[in-house]
């Protein structure tokens, strides 16, 4: 028998690669302490809701988060009620049973993050409307390739960037989720979800070198395909990872569109998942 597979041993995937545009090609994030203000309400957000934060990239006019919510709160009612009222500021309670929905939802995450950041923006500029080009836009990684692939994109937006996910985090931004990769054997480097049960993390000393070692594998060339994956598509992985997402993402004839995998003829052998 096989090796479970990662949706038997931790549930459906819900990593993500969220992004979002300013209005009008506008270059918020490269005014003044706009990016900074930008990390700190986003390391309230990582508290409040109990994110996972792998990477960022925050460049003039846009911003890439790479981020696990989750599936269900652990904590008891009243440490949660606490993280709320802590990020809203109000002594206004929901009821509990919709405030765990609202925690474990991406789009209520988003908005929040949104809202948010909008409404401080406008405050320090006396400004109003929207700062958003549009709703923001997510590409679900289906497997922990994807999410390498994925952190490799962010870095390769150096140049682009304003600011970008220290490796291991630090006192001043959100905390970098436990690593994506292990060492199997001296130089043999594998993503967490092919690696043999039971293989135990890196250091957190290991990880930069880890990361280094297996982006060095991956050609410049396929950066492109995995912009257009995590900007235009559904879902990115590899193909055996995408095939709970094409179910449940695919519509029947006449109800919608279809999504298909595309080949991203990758060096990691992924596929996108768009249509």
């Amino acid at each position: 028998m096989g090796r479970p597979s990662r949706e038997n041993i931790v549930g459906e995937p819900h990593c993500y690669c969220v992004h979002a545009h300013c209005a009008l090609g506008q270059q918020i994030f490269s005014q003044g302490q706009e990016a900074e203000h930008f990390l700190e309400l986003l390391e309230h957000l990582r508290h409040c809701f109990d994110l996972r934060i792998y990477a960022y990239a925050i460049c003039p006019d846009r911003y890439y988060i790479l981020l696990q919510h989750q599936e269900r709160l652990l904590d008891n009612d009243q440490v949660i009620q606490d993280r709320w009222q802590e990020w809203t500021g109000s002594s206004r309670i929901l009821p509990i049973n919709k405030l765990r929905e609202k925690m474990c939802s991406l789009s209520s995450i988003m908005q929040t993050l949104s809202q948010r950041y909008s409404r401080s923006y406008h405050s320090r500029h006396q400004g109003k409307g929207s700062i958003w080009a549009s709703r923001y836009r997510a590409c679900l990684l289906a497997d922990d390739t994807a999410l390498l692939a994925s952190i490799a994109y962010l870095r390769s937006m150096q140049k682009q960037a304003v600011r970008m996910a220290p490796i291991l985090g630090d006192d001043h931004g959100p905390s970098i989720n436990p690593s994506p990769l292990r060492e199997v054997a001296t130089g043999v480097i594998t993503p967490t979800d092919e690696a043999p049960l039971g293989t135990h993390p890196p250091a957190a000393e290991e990880w930069p070198v880890l990361l280094d070692s297996f982006l060095e594998g991956i050609s410049p060339d396929c950066y492109d395909d995995y912009r257009q994956a995590l900007e235009h598509g559904w879902a990115l992985g590899r193909p055996e990872s995408l095939v709970p997402s094409l179910a449940r993402m695919s519509c029947p004839s006449g109800r919608g569109r279809s999504r298909q995998l595309h080949d991203l003829n990758d060096d990691l052998g992924l596929c996108g998942l768009w249509g």
